[in-house]
């Protein structure tokens, strides 16, 4: 989103370079006041380059991990696995890489007995 407003890519490149794809999604669990632990994260994605993922409790720093391009420009589904004793009421995720196509996000949190008090 431009300041004129949304605008529409046509072609693979910008000005003959591959451009960056990024999304994030705040709030995830936010539902309820049950702490979470979020052991995983799973992508089913495309890209022409290495993805950059950032995991962020909200009550805590954020952690980064990285997808490898190993599996080039074809629909894969890929895992990030989280740091172990990271927990939150909400989480946030970011993911950003060259030529990101993300098809689908799936995010599964195991709920704590504690509440947050």
């Amino acid at each position: 989103i431009g300041p004129m407003g949304v605008y529409k890519m046509e072609g693979d490149s910008v000005d003959g370079a591959v451009p960056m794809g990024e999304i994030s999604i705040a709030g995830i669990g936010n539902e309820s006041d049950t702490l979470k632990k979020m052991p995983r994260v799973y992508f089913r994605y495309r890209s022409s380059g290495d993805i950059q993922i950032e995991v962020t409790p909200d009550e805590g720093a954020a952690r980064s991990y990285t997808l490898s391009s190993e599996i080039g420009d074809v629909l894969s589904t890929r895992r990030v696995k989280v740091a172990r004793g990271i927990r939150g009421r909400s989480w946030g995720i970011k993911a950003i890489g060259k030529g990101l196509d993300i098809d689908e996000i799936n995010v599964p949190l195991d709920e704590l007995k504690r509440k947050l008090g």
